[in-house]
């Protein structure tokens, strides 16, 4: 039997929820998977336990990464080792439904495409939200997605990868957090076939030590700025006019995120203090460079346009408070 999908695992101390993750996989309703599970210097008992489940299921593979070097490089040593005609991320402490795999596997072959991206549920403490996109079983390349829809999950776990694709365009993570996004805004340069379907393939778990809930840092505010300036980048690049107008949308968007570190963060020292006063410094010359261009978005909402036009700390308020 050919194996069909590579399911890559990075694990960072996570004893405590990494066996439901695992569970979910190894009873996929499709079997020729193999599951590459990267240690990525965890603390805890987070490796005794891939060790224990490789043990009893010979499609796990096991990697130990002794020092702590990030998500991003964790995926990239899993990519590198991956044998699988497809590519699936999951991470370590949240879970896929029974028929997810190939859900997605009958997707990808069906529509014959580079790319399928699946709703999914945001599993919040006593609340389930499912995530429902748009434009569903509709073959598009990077372009027409970018023209077509309103949003992108920048996300990679609700999206199953042909890895020759991953390998031809060398598609790799960087080092760092907020990685997803730039990995997806990338490959939409790219892409020349994505399908999205309905089915909801993945349950992201928000807990209180998740990427959404952690409290700011100053590591925050770093690759927040980092990853401010790749989309600008991006969405300079962008010669399709059509396509820059989701692409900005985006990149102002990291203004809102910028803003809510920025008003999360307590410095602790000097250095910090700093960093902290340049962070605000750069929002506020980068959103008076751009904000004149909100008003002739189409992807952008009304009031959206009005709030962030005002201020970014606003927007982020409003939408706290509303969210709530």
């Amino acid at each position: 039997m050919s194996l069909l999908i590579s399911v890559i695992i990075p694990v960072y101390n996570v004893e405590n929820y990494l066996s439901t993750c695992l569970d979910s996989i190894l009873t996929q309703s499709l079997d020729a998977i193999e599951v590459i599970v990267v240690n990525d210097g965890s603390l805890d008992s987070s490796y005794s336990i891939m060790q224990e489940y490789a043990q009893k299921d010979d499609r796990i593979v096991c990697i130990d990464q002794v020092k702590n070097e990030g998500q991003g490089i964790a995926r990239n040593t899993g990519l590198e080792l991956a044998k699988g005609e497809y590519v699936f991320f999951v991470d370590s402490d949240d879970w896929i439904p029974k028929n997810a795999l190939e859900t997605l596997l009958n997707a990808a072959r069906y529509h014959d495409v580079e790319l399928v991206e699946a709703n999914y549920t945001l599993v919040k403490p006593g609340k389930i939200v499912k995530q429902e996109l748009e434009c569903y079983n509709r073959v598009m390349t990077g372009n027409e997605y970018l023209r077509s829809v309103n949003f992108i999950p920048e996300v990679v776990w609700n999206k199953l990868w042909k890895r020759d694709f991953l390998k031809k365009n060398k598609l790799t993570f960087d080092r760092g957090i907020f990685e997803d996004s730039k990995f997806v805004s990338d490959m939409l340069f790219v892409l020349n076939g994505v399908v999205r379907i309905e089915d909801s393939v993945y349950n992201y778990i928000i807990r209180q030590n998740s990427t959404m809930t952690l409290k700011a840092s100053s590591r925050h505010l770093i690759y927040q700025l980092e990853l401010m300036e790749h989309l600008e980048r991006n969405y300079l690049k962008e010669t399709d006019t059509v396509s820059r107008e989701l692409r900005f949308k985006t990149f102002v968007y990291v203004f809102v995120s910028l803003a809510k570190f920025i008003n999360g963060f307590e410095p602790q020292n000097k250095e910090e203090e700093e960093i902290l006063v340049e962070t605000k410094k750069r929002l506020k010359d980068i959103h008076l460079r751009y904000r004149a261009l909100l008003f002739s978005n189409s992807k952008i909402g009304k009031v959206q346009k009005v709030l962030l036009y005002i201020s970014p700390y606003l927007m982020h308020k409003v939408f706290s408070w509303y969210g709530k």
